[in-house]
């Protein structure tokens, strides 16, 4: 043998034989006990503790019991942190295994540089709260994140209720369902089921039923602009980007716009005499595209953007400082009920279904102040805000060919007869011949 041969084999002894070592080192914690604590290495949070310290970074959490409680009150709202290596937490069973974490921020926060992949369990029940500003409700990832077989549902956040994404994301059997934003100053309240600025690549996921922020409408003192635009994004909400593989995101809705918040003034109260506008809804019933988005052989239907608020009416004039006796426009309702494409950004779909999505509603005028007063003179109705655009597309779209869309209006890309697309219009509807969504 010579000297090459031998060095390369001698190589190949050693790497064989280092892999042995990093295979021992690797540890598999068996998770026995529902109780919240670190102490405890058969504990969920003290497993995840335990394979923190754990030097070879590549080790499995396996979870035998149905359900596991994650108590924020103990310690302090605290998240499951995964900072660092290469973690595998799986339940163990033929059903999916439960982490419930009532009242915590996020139920796993993902850091930069680690690897956490999560196999058939369901994330539950965190919910940020009203003075927090937090992003992400069930995971929080700004790192490498799997999801193989899970279901994300029933959390509560500002910005990506179910997961919110700035790293890497693969989603594969996956459900991401029934989680919903709410709004605060300074935050938008987007991304029902998730909120995407990184890479999100699914295979055979279903997003539904997610609904981004309801907005609250709070004026700020002495009269200003309210907050009151509702979330966009009901199922996501990107600008990274995205790719859906047999996808279907279904029945999830963009945030409505508030009312305006009623001004009446009484005496000795602040100096001013406003009425409000009604809020903007949300866009993008199924999907706020302000990335990259691909779509293949998925379903996008049975979402709706957020209708606008109604215009409050107007509080009598004032005579001191003169006031406003006209009644508050209503608020516009928002566009594309199931993709609204914002301009420079690029959707890309072969093989899709675009059908039974809504568009908001314009709120109605708020009424003005009928009678003459003083050196005040009678106040006009506000106007009635405008319908949204584009049913099912909102927006400029690349066609691979082969989809199907209900109502094309107010969409480009889609062409009847052309790539073998089926396109219909408001006049004239494209039949899918398949099922309804629930509305």
């Amino acid at each position: 043998m010579n000297k090459k041969a031998s060095f390369v084999k001698g190589v190949l002894i050693f790497g064989f034989i280092l892999g042995l070592q990093l295979d021992i080192l690797a540890a598999n914690y068996v998770v026995k006990s529902s109780a919240d604590g670190t102490d405890d290495v058969h504990t969920l949070r003290g497993a995840i503790a335990a394979a923190a310290s754990n030097r070879a970074k590549n080790d499995t959490i396996i979870l035998v019991r149905d359900s596991y409680q994650v108590t924020a009150q103990a310690f302090l709202g605290d998240e499951l942190a995964v900072t660092g290596g290469n973690l595998t937490i799986v339940g163990n069973g033929h059903s999916r295994v439960t982490i419930n974490a009532a009242g915590l921020t996020h139920i796993f926060h993902v850091f930069p540089g680690a690897q956490l992949t999560l196999k058939n369990l369901t994330l539950m029940g965190s919910g940020d709260s009203y003075t927090n500003g937090f992003p992400s409700g069930g995971i929080l990832n700004e790192g490498m994140l799997k999801l193989i077989n899970c279901d994300i549902q029933g959390n509560r956040s500002t910005n990506g209720a179910g997961i919110y994404n700035s790293g890497s994301l693969i989603m594969h059997t996956s459900v991401i369902a029934n989680n919903s934003c709410f709004s605060k100053i300074g935050v938008d309240g987007s991304g029902g089921g998730i909120y995407n600025v990184g890479i999100l690549m699914a295979d055979s996921c279903v997003i539904s039923n997610n609904l981004s922020a309801v907005s609250a409408g709070m004026p700020f003192v002495f009269g200003g602009t309210p907050i009151n635009t509702g979330g966009n994004g009901g199922g996501i909400y990107n600008v990274g980007i995205v790719v859906l593989n047999n996808c279907d995101v279904v029945n999830n809705s963009a945030g409505n716009g508030s009312d305006g918040p009623s001004n009446d003034y009484t005496p000795g109260g602040p100096f001013y005499s406003f009425a409000y506008d009604g809020g903007t809804g949300g866009s993008g019933g199924g999907i706020y595209n302000a990335g990259s988005l691909t779509l293949k052989r998925s379903i996008i239907g049975g979402n709706s953007c957020g209708n606008g608020g109604s215009g409050s009416d107007s509080p009598p004039p004032i005579i001191t400082i003169g006031g406003d006796a006209n009644g508050g426009n209503g608020g516009a309702g928002g566009s594309g009920g199931g993709i609204f494409n914002a301009d420079g950004s690029s959707v890309t779909s072969y093989n899709c279904l675009f059908a039974l999505n809504q568009f908001g509603i314009g709120g109605s005028g708020g009424a003005g102040f009928p009678v003459t007063t003083g050196y005040n003179t009678a106040g006009t109705d506000g106007n009635a805000g405008a319908d949204g655009l584009g049913s099912d597309l909102f927006g400029d779209f690349t066609s691979i060919g082969h989809n199907l869309v209900r109502e094309g209006d107010d969409s480009t890309g889609f062409t009847n007869g052309v790539r073998h697309d089926v396109v219909g219009t408001i006049a004239a509807p494209a039949d899918p011949l398949l099922y309804k969504f629930k509305k």
